[in-house]
């Protein structure tokens, strides 16, 4: 699953903070994590 920021902040729609924690967490987080993390807001 590949995912880029500005395909998520689309995804999300109202994703203004979101992204800012997304933007963030972006550095600390290994794929799997951000896959779950993904799938946790669909």
């Amino acid at each position: 699953m590949q995912v880029d920021g500005r395909n998520f902040q689309l995804g999300m729609g109202d994703g203004a903070e979101v992204m800012t924690y997304e933007q963030r967490a972006w550095k600390n987080i290994g794929e799997e994590d951000l896959e779950l993390l993904v799938f946790k807001f669909l």
